[in-house]
């Protein structure tokens, strides 16, 4: 990305034509960040941020023909009422109590860390992460909270990899290299703590990753779990 978006129409542009030798992601994958109409981005009060998109989305038995397929896909999922599965956008929706929700027009916005499905499986997330996060994730990531009208932010990172692209950016000298230590964040982390950002206050309430949640789930992250929450919920 040479220079930065100035709306959400040249950022969409931007994330689809994202492209670079070194990327461990073969050259046609699928790039996601869901279209916002300009209008839409002032009622954006949370931002929701998981891994990436998931290679669950490359074994289909009817395989995308492209990217918007798959934004479609997962819209219509967060559309849907929610079940019992560890996803994201069930647990998005066990956050804030809600049946459904929408992240191209709802006050809640859905992103990725990694923007791009993997190419063989989740476990070679690593190498993504030291790749592409430092050149342009990280970018993609910073020009969406611009871009979102908000002086007052939530950012709800779920798992490790979202946790440490958030803490780079709103925690001084955080590297990316540095990834893990959720769970004793989640225990020890101040819920009033106020992170600047460019204009804006962010609020970071982390969570776990939720398929790695009830592995990992102690009584007092429980409960931190619980009251960030419930601060979410009261958030205005």
């Amino acid at each position: 990305m040479s220079t930065q978006p100035t709306n959400w129409d040249e950022l969409r542009k931007s994330v689809k034509k994202c492209q670079f030798d070194d990327c461990p992601r073969h050259k046609d994958k699928f790039k996601i960040l869901f279209d916002r109409e300009e209008s839409s981005l002032s009622k954006i009060k949370f931002v929701v941020v998981s891994q990436e998109p998931g290679y669950s989305l490359k074994k289909r038995k009817k395989p995308f023909k492209n990217s918007e397929e798959v934004e479609e896909f997962l819209i219509s999922e967060c559309l849907k009422e929610k079940d019992n599965k560890a996803t994201p956008i069930n647990r998005v929706k066990n956050i804030f109590r809600k049946d459904k929700f929408n992240p191209t027009t709802d006050e809640i916005y859905w992103t990725h860390a990694l923007k791009c499905i993997p190419k063989e499986s989740d476990k070679g997330i690593h190498k993504a992460w030291k790749n592409c996060a430092s050149l342009n994730c990280v970018k993609h990531f910073i020009n969406e909270l611009k871009l979102i009208p908000s002086r007052k932010l939530i950012v709800i990172p779920m798992g490790n990899y979202a946790l440490t692209l958030c803490r780079h950016i709103l925690e001084e000298d955080h590297p990316l290299s540095k990834v893990g230590g959720i769970s004793k964040y989640i225990r020890t982390f101040n819920v009033e703590k106020i992170f600047p950002f460019e204009d804006k206050e962010i609020l970071l309430f982390p969570f776990l990753h939720p398929s790695n949640r009830n592995r990992n789930l102690t009584d007092k992250i429980k409960s931190n779990e619980g009251k960030f929450s419930e601060k979410i919920r009261k958030f205005k």
